[in-house]
């Protein structure tokens, strides 16, 4: 899958979604660590806009419906760095 993030963008985009359908906790888990981080940016007053500013205290991946970041937002958004997030989780103990 990797190798077609870079390949080939809407293939990756396909069979990201495929396996969060898969895994359907996975997907409920990627989906609250968005609102996560997105919570995170609201307590330091962000809010959304179209183009991610610092100073204006603006970033366009302040949606909360995830059907959007998995759908037309994808590469703008990167729903794979939520599920990245959520795999943390699961590392095994040494």
């Amino acid at each position: 899958m990797q190798k077609n993030r870079k390949e080939n963008p809407e293939k990756f985009k396909q069979e990201f979604c495929k396996y969060l359908e898969e895994a359907p906790l996975l997907d409920f888990l990627s989906r609250l660590e968005h609102k996560r981080w997105c919570n995170s940016y609201y307590a330091m007053n962000f809010k959304y806009g179209e183009k991610k500013d610092e100073n204006l205290k603006t970033h366009s991946c302040l949606i909360d419906d995830w059907d959007i970041i998995k759908g037309e937002k994808f590469e703008i958004c990167h729903p794979e760095y939520d599920l990245l997030s959520v795999f943390t989780l699961f590392q095994k103990e040494e």
